[in-house]
């Protein structure tokens, strides 16, 4: 174990026993309470605690033994100081909202925004929701879709995503939905905006690439709001904080506010399966500080200089409602089509970290988050183009035989693979 393993884990196990030295709670209030600690290393820490006599169970309540009591004194944690806004949610329009974006996938890390945190969102952003007022969006197409129905000026989004663009521009979002890779230059055309608001991926590349962007579209004197991963989301997460705030600062930012877990999120289906496979049912506990800077000064040249991730490429396709991306490389072509899980034991992986050591090795990926890995991947492109365009399971494979000349092997094989994932 290494040293920032060992670290966190016990800064997991003080989060949740400063969480229960209040009173009794449930599994989902503790994981709630843990500082973004996803709920499998919440469920492993409060195991040990109970094994260790600090912590009791009783039925689907935890709270502190005795023992722990006389020797450990609590702390208040980061909602009770700190209550989120109550504005009333708007669930229809959120669920109305939802069905214009694509289900989400894990491969595009696709959390999306609760209903209560759309609508704390729009109460805090009312000052800049007339229609002088010039808003942009990176990574957040739940708020665009709110903003877009609710306010008078015309918000625009950022996104990498092209099925997610596509989507929205048929559904009349045309001029507003621009797709971009936060990696790259944003044209200049597009001009100042006076609020960006930005919801990047959790990892610190993205954080750098997302203020970077920011910092291009924002004039002077402009509000940035950032979503902010929170402190024990992995062992690395509060120099990754560290490092954000630095880098925000190198790119021309002032931070002047904090909104302690001020955003929630929906869990995805996706989670929900990873977490069922793991035997937890824990709805939208996931949670993000919310923090507000000025741009009071254009980004240094060194600000400039980040490192670019090795993206992997991915094709979309829609079968019986799940996406099923296919990996964009090269293949030699081959008359054999097999595959395989890339976890082995089971098509469901048992996490959605980009840092799972054998997440290259996925070349089909689904929105129920199987993952394989396939020899005739160019097979798999066919066949799915048929599935497409109306065909049957039995002719689209036919028309990959005729096409490729795939052998009866390869045939069978293919087969079994789309009767398993489709779920038929």
């Amino acid at each position: 174990m290494t040293t920032d393993t060992r670290s966190y884990r016990e800064h997991l196990e003080d989060q949740i026993l400063s969480t229960l030295g209040a009173r009794s709670r449930t599994f989902s209030e503790i994981v709630e309470n843990a500082g973004g600690a996803f709920p499998v290393d919440v469920r492993d820490t409060l195991l040990r605690l109970v094994s260790r006599g600090r912590v009791d169970r009783h039925g689907r309540m935890y709270k502190l033994t005795a023992k722990a009591r006389s020797s450990f004194s609590s702390l208040p944690v980061g909602n009770d100081f700190y209550p989120s806004l109550q504005v009333p949610s708007r669930a229809s329009r959120h669920r109305a909202a939802s069905q214009v974006l694509p289900v989400p996938h894990p491969a595009d890390y696709d959390w999306r925004f609760t209903s209560r945190a759309l609508s704390n969102l729009m109460h805090l952003l009312l000052p800049v929701r007339n229609r002088s007022s010039r808003v942009a969006l990176l990574g957040a197409p739940s708020l665009f879709l709110e903003l877009s129905r609710r306010s008078k000026g015309e918000p625009v989004l950022f996104d990498r995503n092209p099925a997610l663009i596509s989507r929205l521009r048929r559904a009349g979002l045309n001029g507003s939905a621009v797709q971009q890779d936060m990696f790259s230059d944003i044209s200049r055309r597009v001009g100042a905006f006076d609020t960006v608001f930005a919801d990047p991926p959790w990892y610190l590349e993205f954080y750098k690439a997302f203020i970077l962007r920011a910092s291009e579209l924002l004039r002077i004197d402009g509000v940035f709001f950032l979503s902010m991963l929170p402190w024990l989301t992995r062992p690395n997460a509060t120099q990754d904080r560290t490092e954000i705030l630095r880098f925000a600062n190198e790119a021309g930012f002032h931070l002047f506010s904090i909104l302690p877990e001020f955003l929630e999120y929906e869990t995805p289906h996706f989670e929900n399966v990873v977490l069922h496979h793991h035997g937890i049912r824990c709805v939208d506990w996931r949670r993000a500080d919310l923090f507000l800077w000025i741009k009071n000064r254009r980004a240094r040249r060194s600000a400039f200089r980040i490192a670019r991730p090795q993206h992997d490429e991915w094709q979309d396709f829609l079968l019986n409602g799940k996406i099923i991306k296919l990996k964009l490389r090269p293949q030699s072509p081959t008359k054999k089509f097999s595959y395989k899980p890339v976890a082995n034991d089971s098509p469901v992986l048992r996490t959605v970290s980009r840092r799972w050591p054998h997440r290259r090795s996925i070349d089909v990926w689904t929105s129920d988050n199987e993952a394989y890995s396939v020899q005739g991947l160019e097979t798999l492109r066919v066949v799915f183009r048929a599935l497409q365009s109306g065909k049957t399971r039995q002719q689209a494979i036919s028309v990959a035989v005729a096409q490729l000349h795939v052998d009866s092997l390869g045939a069978k094989s293919l087969a079994r693979f789309l009767e398993g994932i489709s779920g038929q």
